[in-house]
């Protein structure tokens, strides 16, 4: 639903001027108090959107003991061309529609959205408004919230990311999967072999991914080249050097200073997929020589989207 606070108004704008005919909508309200319950009735006149300006769509309550609901809402996109509709409350847009010509706009107070239908009938968007009232400033919705078009944030103001320490839940933005192998869990390799340190297991969804792979080598072991890797192939070195990382001894058999272990860090990638679930393995491979090499590591991955 969409109730109006006592100095807010409904207002809708036009991204661009209409080509050579003016869209028009028609608005139905009804005013509400928590005595009295519903105490009138109101209808706008048919109104014409002539430029980028807002044009009022119901006006705000009459006092601060009066709610203001929006009863029902029609608008035909009559221009020659394709407009981009904007819904403001109190000068602030909350939902954006765009129109081909001959679509039709309308909300349904009963169901509860905004559904956009073709000039055949057929439905291209709806926006299910929350089950709550909203209003101009900080609105609080309770529950899962489902848009089936566009959520377009107003011009430099985005979406408010957490301030607390808290972590995304599975499914979300901003949710981070991860793995590490200590160094006392070292996976042993075999020279110019490639062998799994770790791996994570990741939903559908679109993935940035980054590791590293650090190496613990006994104080006689030659080193040729220590390589790590991140791959969907288990066991696999990735193919055009794609998520991988080399650092090259400085001979063939270079003795490795074993006082710190060395460390490659693999450059981000990107995995997205549909597949319920997708492994992806951070992968290390080794030329070594007169003694042993072992890896462990960190794999990383956060959804982007």
């Amino acid at each position: 639903m969409i109730i109006l606070a006592s100095t807010d108004n409904l207002t809708a704008s036009l991204a661009v001027a209409p080509a050579t005919s003016n869209p028009f909508f028609y608005v139905s309200y009804f005013d509400t108090t928590a005595a009295n319950g519903i105490v009138t009735y109101g209808d706008v006149a048919s109104t014409q959107l002539t430029g980028t300006a807002p044009v009022t769509v119901i006006p705000p309550p009459p006092n601060a003991t009066t709610a203001r609901n929006l009863s029902g809402f029609m608008m035909v996109n009559t221009d020659t061309a394709v407009i981009t509709l904007s819904l403001n409350l109190g000068g602030t847009p909350f939902a954006t529609f765009k129109m081909s010509v001959g679509d039709n706009l309308s909300y349904s107070r009963e169901m509860g959205e905004f559904r956009l239908l073709d000039s055949t009938g057929a439905v291209k968007q709806t926006v299910s408004m929350p089950n709550v009232a909203v209003t101009n400033g900080p609105n609080t919705f309770t529950g899962t919230q489902t848009f089936t078009g566009l959520i377009v944030p107003a011009t430099a103001l985005g979406i408010k990311g957490t301030a607390i320490a808290d972590a995304a839940q599975a499914g979300s933005l901003g949710e981070v999967v991860t793995s590490t192998v200590v160094t006392g869990s070292s996976v042993s390799l075999t020279s110019v072999t490639s062998a799994n340190v770790t791996s994570i297991i990741l939903t559908a969804g679109d993935w940035d991914i980054d590791g590293s792979v650090c190496f613990t080598l006994a104080s006689t072991t030659t080193m040729g080249y220590l390589s790590g890797g991140i791959n969907t192939v288990s066991a696999t070195m990735p193919l055009n050097n794609a998520g991988v990382a080399t650092l090259v001894g400085a001979g063939t058999n270079a003795v490795t200073d074993v006082t710190v272990d060395p460390v490659v860090t693999m450059p981000r990638i990107r995995v997205n997929s549909a597949n319920a679930s997708t492994t992806v393995y951070l992968v290390a491979r080794a030329k070594f020589g007169t003694s042993t090499c072992k890896a462990y590591g960190t794999i990383y991955a956060r959804r982007v989207r």
